[in-house]
Protein backbone atom coordinates (compact mmCIF):
# COMPACT_ATOMS: atom_id res chain seq x y z
CA UNK A 1 0.00 0.00 0.00
CA UNK A 2 1.25 3.35 -1.12
CA UNK A 3 1.34 6.01 1.92
CA UNK A 4 0.65 9.06 -0.24
CA UNK A 5 -2.98 9.89 -0.14
CA UNK A 6 -4.84 9.78 -3.25
CA UNK A 7 -8.56 11.58 -3.74
CA UNK A 8 -10.14 8.73 -3.09
CA UNK A 9 -8.46 8.97 0.05
CA UNK A 10 -9.35 12.12 1.13
CA UNK A 11 -13.01 12.28 -0.21
CA UNK A 12 -13.51 8.99 1.87
CA UNK A 13 -12.36 10.40 4.49
CA UNK A 14 -14.48 13.07 4.90
CA UNK A 15 -17.07 11.78 3.36
CA UNK A 16 -16.98 9.10 6.16
CA UNK A 17 -16.17 11.87 9.27
CA UNK A 18 -19.41 14.43 7.88
CA UNK A 19 -21.30 11.38 8.62
CA UNK A 20 -20.28 11.06 12.02
CA UNK A 21 -17.48 8.02 11.96
CA UNK A 22 -14.93 8.39 14.22
CA UNK A 23 -11.14 8.45 13.25
CA UNK A 24 -10.67 4.77 14.87
CA UNK A 25 -13.09 3.29 11.95
CA UNK A 26 -11.88 5.19 9.13
CA UNK A 27 -8.22 4.13 10.29
CA UNK A 28 -9.30 0.66 10.00
CA UNK A 29 -11.24 1.42 6.80
CA UNK A 30 -8.64 3.24 4.86
CA UNK A 31 -5.54 1.26 6.78
CA UNK A 32 -3.98 3.92 8.08
CA UNK A 33 -3.15 5.27 11.56
CA UNK A 34 -5.49 7.29 13.86
CA UNK A 35 -3.38 10.00 14.21
CA UNK A 36 -2.84 10.13 10.02
CA UNK A 37 -6.47 10.32 9.57
CA UNK A 38 -6.90 12.86 11.97
CA UNK A 39 -3.93 15.13 10.94
CA UNK A 40 -5.20 15.01 7.35
CA UNK A 41 -8.75 15.46 7.67
CA UNK A 42 -7.46 19.16 9.70
CA UNK A 43 -5.46 19.75 7.29
CA UNK A 44 -7.98 19.56 4.20
CA UNK A 45 -10.34 21.21 6.91
CA UNK A 46 -7.42 24.44 6.98
CA UNK A 47 -6.82 24.23 2.99
CA UNK A 48 -3.79 23.39 3.88
CA UNK A 49 -3.70 20.89 1.33
CA UNK A 50 -5.93 20.24 -1.88
CA UNK A 51 -7.02 17.76 -2.96
CA UNK A 52 -8.39 16.72 -6.22
CA UNK A 53 -12.10 15.90 -5.42
CA UNK A 54 -12.31 17.40 -2.46
CA UNK A 55 -12.38 21.26 -1.90
CA UNK A 56 -12.65 23.11 1.39
CA UNK A 57 -15.86 23.97 1.25
CA UNK A 58 -17.51 20.72 0.93
CA UNK A 59 -15.47 20.34 4.33
CA UNK A 60 -16.74 23.23 5.80
CA UNK A 61 -20.46 23.09 5.27
CA UNK A 62 -20.61 19.77 7.34
CA UNK A 63 -18.43 21.20 9.84
CA UNK A 64 -20.18 24.15 11.43
CA UNK A 65 -18.60 27.47 11.57
CA UNK A 66 -15.88 26.70 12.95
CA UNK A 67 -13.49 27.91 10.70
CA UNK A 68 -15.57 31.13 8.82
CA UNK A 69 -14.42 34.52 9.50
CA UNK A 70 -15.62 36.37 11.95
CA UNK A 71 -17.65 39.83 10.08
CA UNK A 72 -18.39 43.04 12.04
CA UNK A 73 -21.62 42.97 11.60
CA UNK A 74 -21.39 39.75 14.20
CA UNK A 75 -18.79 41.89 15.89
CA UNK A 76 -20.99 45.02 16.37
CA UNK A 77 -23.80 42.63 17.45
CA UNK A 78 -21.35 40.86 20.27
CA UNK A 79 -20.72 44.25 21.47
CA UNK A 80 -23.98 45.60 21.51
CA UNK A 81 -25.29 43.06 23.38
CA UNK A 82 -22.26 43.18 26.06
CA UNK A 83 -22.73 47.45 26.19
CA UNK A 84 -26.80 46.45 27.25
CA UNK A 85 -26.18 43.24 28.99
CA UNK A 86 -28.09 41.19 26.96
CA UNK A 87 -27.15 37.23 27.17
CA UNK A 88 -24.60 36.44 24.40
CA UNK A 89 -26.97 33.22 23.90
CA UNK A 90 -29.43 35.18 22.28
CA UNK A 91 -26.71 36.56 19.87
CA UNK A 92 -25.08 33.63 19.55
CA UNK A 93 -28.57 31.85 18.32
CA UNK A 94 -29.37 35.38 15.73
CA UNK A 95 -25.85 35.30 14.57
CA UNK A 96 -25.32 31.20 13.72
CA UNK A 97 -22.59 30.81 16.30
CA UNK A 98 -22.10 29.07 20.01
CA UNK A 99 -22.47 30.86 22.89
CA UNK A 100 -18.72 29.88 23.61
CA UNK A 101 -17.79 31.32 19.92
CA UNK A 102 -19.63 34.44 20.70
CA UNK A 103 -17.62 34.87 24.55
CA UNK A 104 -14.14 34.20 23.18
CA UNK A 105 -14.71 36.98 20.69
CA UNK A 106 -15.80 39.46 23.60
CA UNK A 107 -12.97 38.64 25.54
CA UNK A 108 -10.87 38.84 22.16
CA UNK A 109 -12.45 42.36 21.31
CA UNK A 110 -11.86 43.59 24.83
CA UNK A 111 -15.10 43.87 25.92
CA UNK A 112 -15.96 40.70 28.21
CA UNK A 113 -18.78 40.51 30.54
CA UNK A 114 -16.21 40.65 33.32
CA UNK A 115 -14.78 44.12 32.11
CA UNK A 116 -17.78 46.24 31.77
CA UNK A 117 -18.58 48.84 34.28
CA UNK A 118 -20.62 47.20 37.27
CA UNK A 119 -24.30 47.90 37.50
CA UNK A 120 -25.59 50.83 39.05
CA UNK A 121 -27.01 49.17 42.55
CA UNK A 122 -31.38 48.82 42.85
CA UNK A 123 -33.35 51.22 44.55
CA UNK A 124 -34.04 48.89 47.23
CA UNK A 125 -30.61 47.33 48.52
CA UNK A 126 -32.85 45.09 50.77
CA UNK A 127 -33.42 41.88 49.14
CA UNK A 128 -34.14 39.47 51.80
CA UNK A 129 -35.58 39.40 55.39
CA UNK A 130 -33.11 38.18 58.49
CA UNK A 131 -33.12 34.38 59.43
CA UNK A 132 -34.07 35.69 63.30
CA UNK A 133 -36.17 38.58 63.48
CA UNK A 134 -37.66 39.28 60.05
CA UNK A 135 -36.09 43.03 59.33
CA UNK A 136 -34.68 43.86 55.72
CA UNK A 137 -31.20 43.40 54.99
CA UNK A 138 -28.87 41.83 52.82
CA UNK A 139 -27.23 39.40 54.52
CA UNK A 140 -28.60 36.35 56.15
CA UNK A 141 -28.66 37.99 59.49
CA UNK A 142 -28.68 41.39 60.12
CA UNK A 143 -25.91 43.53 62.17
CA UNK A 144 -27.66 43.81 65.51
CA UNK A 145 -28.84 39.97 65.51
CA UNK A 146 -25.17 39.18 64.18
CA UNK A 147 -23.58 40.78 67.18
CA UNK A 148 -26.49 39.16 69.39
CA UNK A 149 -25.14 35.51 67.50
CA UNK A 150 -21.71 36.54 68.49
CA UNK A 151 -21.70 37.14 71.85
CA UNK A 152 -24.07 34.47 72.77
CA UNK A 153 -21.92 31.76 70.96
CA UNK A 154 -18.05 33.45 72.08
CA UNK A 155 -17.28 34.36 68.16
CA UNK A 156 -15.09 36.81 67.43
CA UNK A 157 -15.78 39.78 65.34
CA UNK A 158 -12.40 39.73 63.53
CA UNK A 159 -11.22 36.56 62.00
CA UNK A 160 -7.53 37.05 63.36
CA UNK A 161 -8.81 37.94 67.11
CA UNK A 162 -7.28 35.52 69.51
CA UNK A 163 -9.31 36.97 72.71
CA UNK A 164 -13.06 35.80 70.94
CA UNK A 165 -11.92 32.27 70.54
Amino acid sequence: MSFEWTPEDDETLCRMRLSGDGFDVIARFLGRTEAACGSRFRKLRRGEVVSGAVRRGEIESGMGRQSQFWTQEEDEAICDACRQRLPLASVAARIGRSEGACRARAAFLGISETRLPPRPAPDCVSIRRCHDCGRPTTDYRCSSCRAQFRRKHGVSEFWNDEEGL
